[in-house]
Formats: structure tokens, sequence, C-alpha cells
């Protein structure tokens, strides 16, 4: 069984162009990360697109949201875990600590 024990947000901001980046920590029963199990998960809000990812040996994946032009304070982006996959696991996500995290543009 795997869980989301977290999701940590933060911004990166090049020139005029905004998005969000969003590091899912997966963990199994016992809190041991776990190594190479593909989360999927979507953005809302400020934009609309679908990523997924490999996590690494800290259990931990980081994704991406598309750009936004000249996002104007108060732009909120959010990123929800659709599903998390690795052969011969579960994920339970009813065990998540967390299913979406968002953050705001200051």
């Amino acid at each position: 069984m795997m869980h989301v024990a977290s999701i940590d947000m933060s911004l990166k901001t090049r020139g005029v162009f905004t998005n969000a980046i969003a590091t899912v920590t997966v963990v199994d029963a016992d809190n041991v990360p776990v190594e190479v199990a593909t989360v999927y998960g979507h953005w809302e809000n400020a934009t609309s697109d679908s990523d997924s990812g490999p996590t690494d040996g800290n259990g931990q994946v980081t994704l991406q949201s598309d750009t936004v032009k000249k996002a104007p304070s108060g732009t909120m982006f959010t990123f929800v875990v659709d599903d998390i996959t690795k052969d011969g696991w579960i994920y339970d996500p009813n065990a998540n600590v967390e299913n979406s995290d968002s953050i705001t543009v200051p």
C-alpha cells in the first residue's frame, strides 16, 4: 500500500512567465519512501494541464504546470493527484495526508 505523504508547492517566474511546481512525496504504510511509483495528476485554476512522472529514491516527483503570462496577484495554481501506480503495489487514496495543494501568486 502506498499513499501521498505531502505535496509541496512553489512558484517559478522567468520574465513575464509564471508557473507552479508541485513536489509530491509517496510513502508506504510505514512512511518509507516509495521509489519508481508513477504519480498522475492535473492542474486546476490558473492552468488545466495534466502531468505524470516517477518518484525518485526519496519517494518524490516534481511536476510543473504550464506557464501563465503576466499572472496577476491572486492567481491560484492547484495540483490534484489523480492516481499513483507501481507494479505489485496498491494505491490507497484514503490514506493520503492531502490529495491536492495550491499556491497563489503574491
